[in-house]
């Protein structure tokens, strides 16, 4: 495993997630950007332009993707536990399809070519974890996680926002429609 890097400020939460090293933080900075190098295999790749709402929403799905994969991936204790009851003999297998699957939309989005296939396998992915949240809701909160995230007001809130998480890989299907995303 990468060596964790040192504390500067203060102590750990208890249950707080691991720092992602600076390397993966980098590679992963340089894929979303559209670097030189991912150009080179990725002719078509078009880097962001922040004034573009829909490439920042792109960017922001696509790290919200690989930043859950990541901690499914570093935390997989912590995902175990919202597994549905009856799936919980194959925890760590749910854990870790679910990370593969996040990197796997997020690599779809990255490329005009994939992008609207991508934003479809993202909305169902997000579909497929709402039991994940269901179960936090009938355990009264999510226990490994932080105060306030723990509570059951959190785990009823992350109902709707499941919703909003599908609508939103819509509207990147939506606007792949019209070409001004997917180009």
């Amino acid at each position: 495993p990468l060596p964790r890097p040192r504390r500067v400020h203060g102590p750990a939460v208890r249950g707080a997630p691991a720092e992602v090293s600076p390397v993966v933080s980098c590679v992963l900075l340089c894929s979303v950007c559209g670097s030189p190098v991912i150009q080179k295999f990725y002719p078509r790749t078009v880097p962001l332009s922040l004034p573009d709402k829909r490439q920042l929403s792109l960017t922001g799905l696509v790290g919200l993707l690989v930043g859950s994969a990541i901690l499914h991936l570093m935390e997989p204790d912590f995902y175990k536990t919202l597994v549905p009851s009856p799936l919980r003999r194959w925890s760590a297998e749910i854990v870790a399809m679910s990370a593969a699957a996040e990197f796997g939309c997020a690599s779809l989005l990255l490329l005009p070519p994939t992008r609207r296939l991508g934003a479809v396998a993202t909305g169902w992915l997000f579909v497929a974890v709402f039991p994940a949240n269901v179960q936090a809701v009938r355990d009264g909160g999510m226990a490994a996680a932080p105060y306030p995230l723990d509570t059951p007001a959190v785990a009823w809130l992350r109902l709707p926002l499941q919703v909003l998480l599908v609508l939103w890989a819509l509207s990147i299907r939506h606007a792949c429609r019209h070409g001004t995303t997917c180009a």
